[in-house]
């Protein structure tokens, strides 16, 4: 017996559209999984290219910044080699630290025996510091410390009051107010060295705490060993332009750099100088010293000599050896009278001279013969003014020596004639 089903009276047509139905259902809901998975791709996607797009920002960021100090560190090198000055390294570093470092402040200083002196220290807007006093080498500040182990030192926050100015912050002679800005919070200090040895040191400062980076480190590490290289090499230059214009014996400026004063500083006298008074002075009877004493002796009467003349001037006159025991006084903006008697004063204390000579007791007294031609009255030419002292001193030495004489056209006739 068959029982009839519970779908018995459900038309044929009924069912096919159910099944239809279903079909049609199962196809909207895969897809609409499949769209949502697409959307979640294409999401997904985005999102990395954004991040592709800030990476590639970031990194060209990162290129254009240390393609930028790169060039900075170019011309502190270049710059510092084209003048070995220490000013012109002092200002070249200055400058250029500020752009590689992003420092809102350096300070530089030079070691002078056991004080690292300041010698340059400027804001990022190019105000120039003050008042930043010496720190000693053995003293317990982050400076001495990185000049005594000759290592680098970054400070995170509270920098002001560790760089050595001794004033707070609200002082009106503290950095920060000299700059009229916040503290300077943050700060990297190396060493400039060269070899084994600490010349000086170069810091640089941010108001923002926690501002340098070990990238910063590395770069100002590259910077200061050209620094410290360039401040040596400008104390053999300068060194080695002292004793090619200073008389080695008596220390007095040689008879080169009067020749580059007379292209230089007397080039134009009219502007140079207002009036002034150029006085040849020579040592009498200094061949029978040699010849009696001995050269070292005669040394020894040179230095006493330039010595005493050295003291004897002001301030604002100048003098040189000009030659064997001759010197050359320009007695600037002075009058005849004075002149003479600021001469008449030099060659009373030459004479003043006791001196001795071992083996031989005292020496006789030294004595100097004087001659003196003025500006204007006389010429405006320094250089001819020197040649007419010399023959004014001349007539002091004919005329019995030890004796200051002034240049007269009428003395030079007579003795032509």
């Amino acid at each position: 017996m068959c029982w009839p089903s519970r779908y018995s009276g459900v038309k044929m047509s009924d069912r096919r559209f159910g099944l239809a139905l279903a079909l049609s259902l199962g196809a909207t809901g895969g897809l609409s999984a499949a769209v949502g998975f697409l959307l979640s791709r294409l999401r997904l996607s985005g999102e990395s290219a954004r991040a592709e797009r800030a990476a590639m920002v970031e990194a060209t960021e990162t290129l254009r910044r240390r393609n930028a100090q790169l060039t900075s560190l170019h011309h502190v090198f270049s710059e510092m080699t084209e003048t070995l000055t220490l000013s012109n390294i002092v200002r070249t570093t200055l400058r250029e630290a500020h752009k590689i470092i992003a420092a809102d402040m350096v300070v530089m200083r030079k070691l002078q025996g056991d004080q690292l002196v300041v010698i340059g220290a400027m804001a990022d807007d190019g105000i120039e510091i003050e008042g930043l006093e010496s720190v000693s080498v053995s003293g317990d500040g982050p400076t001495s410390r990185v000049a005594r182990r000759g290592r680098l030192m970054r400070i995170d926050s509270d920098g002001e009051s560790m760089m050595g100015n001794r004033r707070p912050t609200t002082d009106p002679g503290s950095p920060s107010s000299q700059t009229g800005r916040g503290p300077f919070e943050s700060g990297v200090i190396t060493p400039l060295i060269v070899g084994a040895r600490v010349v000086g040191t170069m810091s640089c400062w941010s108001r923002l705490t926690h501002h340098f980076t070990q990238e910063d480190e590395q770069l100002l590490e590259m910077m200061a060993s050209s620094v410290a290289t360039a401040i040596v090499a400008s104390e053999a230059v300068a060194d080695s332009e002292r004793h090619a214009y200073i008389d080695s014996l008596t220390n007095l400026p040689n008879r080169r750099r009067l020749n580059q004063d007379l292209d230089g500083a007397f080039a134009d006298p009219s502007l140079a100088l207002s009036y002034a008074v150029i006085a040849m002075v020579d040592v009498d009877h200094f061949k029978r010293f040699n010849d009696e004493y001995g050269h070292r002796i005669g040394d020894t009467i040179l230095q006493e000599v330039s010595a005493t003349l050295r003291r004897g001037v002001r301030v604002s006159d100048r003098i040189y050896r000009y030659g064997g025991e001759e010197f050359v006084i320009v007695f600037t903006n002075t009058s005849q009278d004075e002149a003479f008697r600021l001469a008449e004063n030099l060659r009373q204390s030459v004479q003043d001279l006791r001196l001795s000579a071992e083996g031989h007791g005292a020496l006789e007294p030294v004595t100097i013969s004087v001659g003196l031609a003025c500006l204007p009255e006389h010429g405006t030419d320094v250089a001819e003014l020197i040649e007419l002292a010399d023959i004014a001193m001349y007539h002091s030495k004919t005329s019995g020596r030890n004796r200051v004489t002034v240049w007269a056209a009428e003395a030079e006739q007579s003795e032509a004639a």
